[in-house]
């Protein structure tokens, strides 16, 4: 999958934009077991547990094959990939969730410049962004996030949304986000009309109250 390198056409598109463990244990000789003495044992926090159980520093060079970033300059370690297909926003959510666990999701729009030049990029055609509504908020503006955890910033959105399907009150009908028009800017949607999808590899992880919001 080629990622900005090729301008977008009608239904495929490319995109140029150990585990430790510490044994304490006796030597076996003759089958007898020596008793441990208490006082040679180095306590657990000694070790240096945290480089071998933590993840890996995300690096953009280990994204997974065919995410690219040649023209959005405005998140320059983020690498992209767009789906080859348009579908709804539920089987794109999890494509771009399982291409690395932890690291990729749904594109995350985190400032205007970034929303303009990956417009750009996919020459108009409509995709998803991972952003979701909780379910009965008190307006149809309000609780909205990003797949990531931080709020969906109020310069995103497109003039006169989000408006729950042109209701501008909360009926949980347009709880999930697209860039459907050439303003590059996000309109809240049902999730059940078929769009592209950007998938984003910048090392984070989907966060928990964003993932509970959508089940």
């Amino acid at each position: 999958m080629r990622f900005l390198a090729i301008i977008v056409l009608a239904s495929a598109c490319g995109f140029s934009p150990n585990s430790a463990s510490v044994d304490a244990r006796t030597d076996h000789l003759d089958g007898h077991h020596d008793p441990i003495d208490a006082s040679h044992v180095t306590p657990i926090d000694a070790f240096e547990f945290h480089d071998a159980m933590s993840p890996p520093a995300f690096d953009p060079a280990m994204c997974p094959s065919g995410y690219t970033n040649h023209l959005v300059t405005a998140s320059p370690n983020s690498r992209y990939r767009v789906t080859n297909q348009a579908d709804v926003f539920s089987a794109l959510y999890n494509a771009c969730k399982n291409d690395h666990p932890g690291w990729t999701h749904l594109v995350v729009l985190d400032t205007t410049q970034e929303a303009t030049q990956i417009e750009t990029a996919l020459n108009g055609n409509s995709y998803y962004v991972g952003a979701v509504q909780p379910a009965n908020q008190a307006m149809v503006t309000a609780g909205w996030l990003q797949l990531t955890g931080e709020a969906v910033p109020a310069d995103l959105w497109q003039t006169s949304q989000p408006n729950d399907d042109g209701d501008n009150f909360e009926n949980n009908e347009q709880n999930l986000t697209a860039v459907d028009n050439t303003s590059g800017l996000m309109n809240d949607v049902a999730g059940s009309f078929q769009y592209l999808g950007v998938c984003e590899c910048d090392g984070k992880p989907i966060a928990a109250t964003a993932e509970a919001a959508l089940n």
